[in-house]
Parts: structure tokens; C-alpha cells; sequence
């Protein structure tokens, strides 16, 4: 194969969507690895980033990122696709983030206090990051989380999906699900809503 004939693969893997990829994947691994490579490629910032909020710690973070994608490796032929491949890598993240803060006998930033409103008020995307870490244990926080989204209604399961494991912009979203600006923030709002109150039903027992 000749290189630019080889670049032209990599051009076309880019245009898949990640469901075409992880199918390509299923195929391929692990004899070859030009669709997880395009996979990575598109989160692994992401989920730097995210390791990165809940450890403070360019190295550390770096590490886990490694580790995270090590476990993606070797699991995706056996991801079932019952959630998004976002949505399953944000689990994946989380708790070998968790895991790696229990070696370091360390607590996440966003554990330091009970007090929720006051502390996170202004952080959007802490409020599920708070409740997964109020009375869950870490090993049962991927399956709740997964739970609770399959009881949500589809628009609303939706909308969460597209803001916190994909992380979109509000205007990117509502282009999405094809509504108003305004009526994507109410959807939203409800759906943050829907998400805490069975979450704490299903997996806090409250």
C-alpha cells in the first residue's frame, strides 16, 4: 500500500460516525487498529481533560489516560453498543480515574464538601459528578449510571448524552435535536432533573 493510499484510509475512517467505527473495530482488533486509532483520536483530549479535573495532576492524569485506553482496547470487541460509545467511554474514565484515587488514597476535588448548591451552583456538569459520588460504591457507579439513563425518556437521555459525554455547546445541541436555543436549555434543565431523582432512586435508595 502506498502512502498516500494509506493517508486516504485514515481520511475515510474520519468521516465514519463512532458506532461505524466501533462495528469496524469489532472486525479488526486485534489484527488491526486504524479505527480504535481514529477513536482515540477523537477523545483522547477529552478524556484528559476529564482526568485532569479530578486529579489535578498533568502526570497522574496522563497515566490513567493511558490505562483508560488500554481498557478500551482490550474491551471494545466486547461493547455491546446498548449506550453510546461516549457515554461508555465516560464510565470507563470515571471509575479508573476513582480506582487510581484509591491507590493514591486520595478523594477527588468535587467529594470535599456535602454541600452541593453552594459549592457547585455554578458548575454545570458537577451536579452528576456529585451524585455519583454520594453513596455509590465506585464499582457500581458505571451499571447506575447506564440504568438510570435507559429509564430516562429518549429526548431526555438524549440531551444528556450530547452535553456531558460528548460535551457540546448549548447552539451545537440544539442544531442537534433540531429545536430553539431556548427550548434545548428548558429540555435540558428537566433532564438534569430526571437524571438526579432517578439516580438517587436507583442507586442511593432514597
Amino acid at each position: 500500500m502506498t502512502l498516500k493510499e494509506d493517508k486516504s484510509i485514515f481520511d475515510t475512517l474520519s468521516e465514519l460516525t463512532d458506532k461505524e467505527l466501533v462495528l469496524r473495530s469489532h472486525y479488526e482488533l486485534p489484527y488491526e487498529s486504524r479505527s480504535f486509532k481514529e477513536l482515540m483520536k477523537r477523545y483522547q483530549q477529552k478524556s484528559f481533560s476529564k482526568v485532569m479535573s479530578m486529579l489535578k495532576n498533568e502526570d497522574d492524569a496522563k497515566d490513567v489516560v493511558q490505562d483508560i485506553f488500554i481498557k478500551v482496547y482490550n474491551n471494545l470487541p466486547k461493547f455491546k453498543m446498548n449506550s453510546s460509545f461516549s457515554t461508555w467511554l465516560y464510565i470507563i474514565t470515571v471509575n479508573t480515574t476513582l480506582n487510581f484515587i484509591e491507590k493514591q488514597k486520595r478523594k477527588p476535588t468535587w467529594w470535599l464538601t456535602d454541600d452541593f448548591e453552594m459549592e457547585f451552583a455554578h458548575q454545570e456538569e458537577s451536579e452528576i459528578m456529585y451524585i455519583m459520588g454520594k453513596g455509590v460504591e465506585k464499582d457500581e457507579i458505571g451499571e447506575c449510571i447506564e440504568e438510570t439513563l435507559d429509564k430516562m425518556s429518549a429526548p431526555d437521555k438524549k440531551v444528556i448524552e450530547l452535553r456531558f459525554f460528548e460535551e457540546l455547546d448549548y447552539n451545537t445541541i440544539a442544531e442537534n435535536i433540531d429545536i430553539s436555543l431556548s427550548a434545548m436549555k428548558m429540555r435540558l434543565k428537566r433532564a438534569r432533573e430526571e437524571f438526579r431523582s432517578k439516580f438517587e432512586l436507583n442507586c442511593m435508595g432514597e
